[in-house]
């Protein structure tokens, strides 16, 4: 809900600053993702159910990078494509979701729509270097304190000796996740351990768990 809140607000800003009397206006929408995750399913539906009232306005299109799946050294091949798909359509703004689809049009969107206005979401780690260079660009950027998650943790658990962080560290979020947990979290060190399962099923993951284990709590980060 407040995602969708937001990209309404953003999507107020478009029609309020874009002429209404052009012909029909593309707005194309780059997920880091696939189709089916919830997390992209759920951005796709809340973009799709605020522009609804626009319809007459704007066509949507989705693209989707699959960096789960595969890395960015095929951002070339997808670039030289979507450059091709776009080049004849009133593409007027873009909108991307997390890191990836972000590092994407930040090295391509010279290729594809030179010059639109960027909206992103989900981003993590940001830092204003990250868009050094670059203008007509904003968004709304993801953080999550894990420090007071851990003192949360302890608190409650004062017995605790373990805590199992749970991350796929597949795609560039899991990772820059699991970066900002250990740096945010580096002062616990001498009160609590930390162990990593990574890239695990859930089955494997609950098969895990149900080993009873002494003063552990498990704590997810990114599981997908």
């Amino acid at each position: 809900m407040v995602l969708k809140k937001v990209i309404a607000g953003l999507v107020i800003s478009f029609v309020l600053s874009l002429s209404l009397f052009a012909q029909k206006k593309q707005i194309l929408i780059i997920h880091s993702y696939h189709k089916g995750l919830e997390w992209t399913d759920d951005i796709t539906t809340a973009i799709e159910d605020v522009f609804e009232p626009f319809n007459d306005i704007y066509d949507l299109d989705f693209e989707y990078l699959d960096s789960k799946k595969y890395d960015s050294t095929l951002f070339v091949d997808q670039a030289s494509m979507y450059s091709k798909k776009y080049k004849d359509k009133n593409v007027v703004s873009i909108i991307i979701s997390d890191n990836a689809a972000l590092d994407f049009i930040l090295q391509f969107q010279d290729d594809i729509a030179p010059g639109v206005p960027v909206v992103f979401c989900g981003i993590n780690n940001y830092s204003p270097e990250m868009l050094q260079g670059k203008t007509n660009i904003t968004g709304i950027i993801e953080f999550v304190d894990y420090a007071a998650n851990v003192e949360l943790i302890l608190k409650l658990h004062p017995d605790v000796e373990t805590i199992i962080v749970v991350n796929d560290n597949k795609s560039l979020t899991s990772k820059l996740h699991k970066q900002l947990f250990v740096q945010a979290t580096e002062k616990f060190t001498s009160k609590v351990n930390f162990e990593f399962w990574e890239n695990m099923s859930i089955d494997e993951v609950e098969e895990a768990a149900a080993v009873k284990r002494e003063n552990s709590v498990l704590f997810l980060i990114n599981f997908h």
